[in-house]
Order: structure tokens, then C-alpha cells, then sequence
């Protein structure tokens, strides 16, 4: 049987959804990562042999390590020392769908995503 109450777990399903598009399962999850207070900086490193999945997650971390120590909930975390190791995707991703692209051109994106070629606006997670 799979734990299912991991940051782990709940990493893969944050890939899950964010691939299928699933905007609503996606927030979900992130905000129960923030519910559980996972400690960010301690998720074991999943050695994904899925290069987009690995980037993902690596992505999801930083970004959440960013948003959690930023005000107004200033809870100085980083992000696990692995994830500067993961390179970045050969074929671009959009975590939004392809027409709304035009909306967050420029400086609208999310250097994190950008740097693994991931396509994320700038505010990205920031719901939570």
C-alpha cells in the first residue's frame, strides 16, 4: 500500500495534475502541502527518470520555497540543495494552456519554471 500522506506522494500528484491540466487538484494539493508544513528543504530527492517529471517537481519546491518566505507568510524555508541540480527540459512545457500565453509574455513569466524551460507566469502559486 502507498503512503499517501507524503510530500512525496503528494509531489507526483501536483506532476499529475498540472499534465492533465487540472487546475483545481493542482492548488489543492500545494495548498496542502502548506496545511501539513512539510519541511521543503528535507523532500528526498525522487531521482525521476522522467526528465519532465524531475523538472516539475523541482520547479513545484523552489517555487513553493519562495512563495512560503515571501510576506505576508515570511516562513524563511529553501528548497532541497537537489533541486539546482536538475537540468532543464528539452521540449518546452506550458503550465497554462497554449492561449493564454500571450497574457504573461515578457516579464510576466516565472524565472523558476523558465530556467528548466517550463512556461509559468510570474505569479504562479501564489494562491496559496
Amino acid at each position: 500500500m502507498v503512503d499517501t500522506d507524503t510530500a512525496e506522494y503528494v509531489l507526483d500528484r501536483m506532476c499529475d495534475a498540472v499534465l492533465r491540466r487540472d487546475t483545481v487538484a493542482f492548488m489543492d494539493d500545494v495548498q496542502l502541502f502548506w496545511r501539513k508544513q512539510w519541511d521543503i528543504s528535507v523532500v528526498a530527492d525522487p531521482q525521476e527518470n522522467d526528465t519532465l517529471r524531475y523538472a516539475l517537481k523541482a520547479c513545484f519546491l523552489e517555487r513553493m520555497a519562495q512563495v512560503w518566505s515571501a510576506p505576508p507568510k515570511s516562513y524563511p524555508v529553501s528548497a532541497p540543495a537537489w533541486c539546482q541540480r536538475v537540468p532543464p527540459v528539452l521540449q518546452q512545457l506550458s503550465v497554462i494552456p497554449e492561449e493564454y500565453r500571450a497574457y504573461y509574455a515578457g516579464d510576466l513569466e516565472c524565472p523558476i519554471f523558465g530556467k528548466r524551460n517550463i512556461f509559468a507566469p510570474r505569479d504562479f502559486m501564489f494562491f496559496v
